[in-house]
């Protein structure tokens, strides 16, 4: 192609270099996304990219096939025209649901449990794990273990 073009070699030559400097440009914006170009679990990675865009992104067309490696993740977003913190948010909240994913397989028998307590209870709660050496969610499950089989504390009134 380069020789049907109607330019001198010098023009041709600055153009190429020109093409050149463009495509190492748009390499090195990859690097925001090596994280899923991970050997052992990058492909999973890229389906949980996928997945999170599926049901995050208004923007993805019907016509959008699944992702699925690497290189169709860096077509998606290539072609999706974001905005630099844009995309760097969307990297972030993959990467979120990517560990939150991960510590659901490695605790199965476990789920989170948020409450609000005062801060004189937090104050209580921290010196019984100093006291104990144990982190507060092990002196809740305890106490509240200890209460459902002995029942000393909550009564019925």
């Amino acid at each position: 192609m380069l020789d049907f073009w109607t330019l001198g070699s010098t023009e041709k030559a600055h153009e190429i270099e020109h093409l050149h400097n463009n495509w190492l440009s748009h390499k090195a914006k990859d690097s925001a996304f090596e994280w899923f170009a991970d050997k052992k679990e990058g492909a999973k990675r890229c389906s949980c990219a996928w997945e999170w865009l599926e049901k995050n992104q208004k923007s993805i067309s019907i016509r959008q096939l699944p992702i699925s490696n690497y290189e169709e993740l860096l077509i998606y977003f290539d072609r999706a025209n974001l905005g630099q913190n844009e995309q760097k948010a969307i990297i972030q909240q993959i990467k979120k649901r990517w560990n939150r994913q991960q510590f659901d397989e490695r605790a199965p028998d476990k789920k989170q449990c948020n409450v609000m307590l005062t801060i004189k209870t937090i104050d209580l709660l921290d010196k019984l794990g100093d006291t104990h050496r144990l982190k507060r969610a092990q002196v809740l499950e305890r106490l509240i273990t200890m209460e459902s089989e002995i029942g000393m504390y909550l009564d019925d009134a």
